[in-house]
């Protein structure tokens, strides 16, 4: 894949997206280092446990993106130390661009995987009904949780990986 533009601000990415979340077992060859366990629910759809709830699935602004799978330019923005779920959603929706979906990070990881290592990278497109988000990181793939409700706001070292419409 090829990065787009490469400047000290912004980098934009090009990548094919796939549509598909992927088996647990394939996240395990993915992740070798570090899977958070709550992929083995995640990954699980139709398994009906006490966490079913845990699926990623799009939030309320990335529900009508089209799951068609194509190529995309993706970025990182950068938003300082303490912004609340809805002030990301907010700067991220005045910019123009849209929270990356579950999907989009896993194909953007597949592409650029050195990436993870440089940033922590959190996808806000999709979340689980327990509100925790897909993150990348250089140890591997986590789930962070974090509030929806605005008590508690993100930390200055995050990457939120977006895509340009």
């Amino acid at each position: 894949m090829e990065t787009i533009q490469q400047n000290q601000d912004t980098s934009i990415f090009k990548t094919f997206a796939v549509y598909v979340q992927p088996e647990f077992e394939e996240l395990e060859r993915r992740f070798p280092n570090y899977l958070n366990s709550g992929y083995k629910t995640i990954t699980k759809p139709g398994r009906i446990t006490r966490d079913r709830d845990r699926k990623l699935v799009p939030i309320e602004c990335c529900k009508n993106v089209s799951m068609k799978n194509r190529e995309i330019l993706l970025e990182y923005v950068h938003i300082d130390d303490g912004a609340s779920f809805h002030e990301v959603l907010g700067l991220l929706s005045n910019k123009r661009v849209r929270p990356a979906l579950y999907e989009e990070l896993m194909s953007f990881d597949k592409a650029y995987p050195d990436e993870r290592l440089e940033h922590r990278i959190l996808a806000l497109g999709s979340i689980t009904r327990s509100s925790e988000a897909p993150v990348l990181c250089k140890e591997g793939l986590g789930l962070q949780l974090y509030a929806t409700n605005n008590m508690y706001g993100f930390n200055g070292s995050y990457r939120f990986l977006v895509a340009r419409e």
